[in-house]
């Protein structure tokens, strides 16, 4: 009787060391794998992202605060959305699961420095951090990441590799300009000149239509309609044909951007045209085509409010999508 309590008490023993030894190990494991942190901070002036076919680099001007992208020595404005991103990655950083703690694995998923997109950034010149990232499972819409040295693969919450990717981080959109804020375009031609405004005018016809025979009063509605202008006389045009190019001139970016020169002719002396946007509050912006470009099937391209930078403007887009003659707003006749 004895001897079977004795064998009881020793697999109780055993049972509670089991238990134990594995809360221990639940509670270590969890050590390890808790949620990563990053040693980010607004402090930091510099990001560099080694994309294997170049190395991107990222800079914050002292004196705005806001992101460039510096090549070859040339500081170019940033895309800004896309720098957002970024930031607000790495302000928000957080993780979906842990995957892996096995460097054999690193290969396989692309979080070695040899195969793995690499993100590196730094305060004065001294490196802060390093994030590695592998390959993406879009069946779990994540992206494998390594966070610096440390052995732990993580899945992200959200694919995010897309905003360390991008082939160009430029900032390469000409105009500045919401499609709803225009209100006059002019073209400038070496012999001629072409305008068109949006007027405000009086639509008396629609006010009567819209008001009951009991209500109906003096008020006139107002509605905006186009016209193409000649000196002291306008016509109205087809709205439908301004609203096409509306929408190209208000999501017009370049091909390419480059400092400008000044010993290089762009040919912005005696310009192809000039393209004139006039937009709410009395803002006015003037889009000058120069010379076809050496470097691509181009045309040298000048905004008024940047004139230290040249754009690469594509030939079609100059010639045939914003170059306008007068029949090009003509309203169509019924037949």
């Amino acid at each position: 009787m004895f001897k079977h309590k004795n064998i009881l008490l020793f697999i109780i023993i055993i049972a509670l060391g089991l238990i134990a030894w594995g809360l221990f190990r639940e509670g270590s494991l969890n050590e390890q794998t808790k949620q990563p942190q990053l040693k980010f901070s607004s402090k930091t002036d510099k990001i560099e992202i080694d994309q294997k076919e170049g190395i991107i680099l990222l800079v914050k001007d002292k004196e705005s605060g806001k992101w460039q992208v510096e090549h070859a020595g040339v500081k170019y404005p940033a895309n800004q959305s896309a720098l957002d991103e970024i930031i607000n990655f790495f302000d928000d950083f957080k993780v979906g699961e842990i995957v892996s703690q096995n460097p054999d694995k690193y290969a396989e998923l692309e979080v070695d420095e040899e195969s793995g997109l690499l993100v590196k950034w730094f305060i004065k010149d001294k490196e802060e951090g390093k994030l590695i990232i592998g390959k993406s499972d879009y069946s779990r819409q994540g992206d494998y990441i390594r966070i610096g040295d440390q052995t732990g693969v993580y899945l992200t919450s959200g694919n995010i590799k897309f905003n360390f990717s991008r082939p160009e981080f430029r900032d390469l959109d000409v105009l500045s300009v919401k499609l709803e804020e225009i209100k006059q375009i002019v073209w400038n031609y070496k012999d001629e000149r072409l305008e068109i405004k949006k007027l405000e005018i009086d639509d008396a016809a629609m006010s009567s239509e819209n008001q009951s025979e009991e209500k109906k009063t003096d008020d006139v509605l107002k509605t905006e309609k186009w016209f193409l202008i000649d000196g002291e006389t306008k016509q109205e045009i087809d709205e439908s044909k301004v609203n096409a190019l509306l929408n190209q001139i208000s999501s017009l970016t370049a091909s390419d951007m480059m400092a400008k020169s000044e010993e290089k002719d762009y040919g912005f002396a005696e310009p192809f045209y000039q393209l004139t946007v006039g937009a709410g509050g009395d803002q006015e912006y003037t889009l000058t085509f120069g010379a076809q470009a050496d470097e691509a099937p181009a045309y040298y391209a000048q905004i008024s409010e940047r004139d230290q930078w040249v754009y690469l403007m594509n030939i079609l887009t100059v010639q045939d999508q914003l170059a306008k003659k007068a029949g090009d707003f003509a309203i169509e006749e019924e037949e």
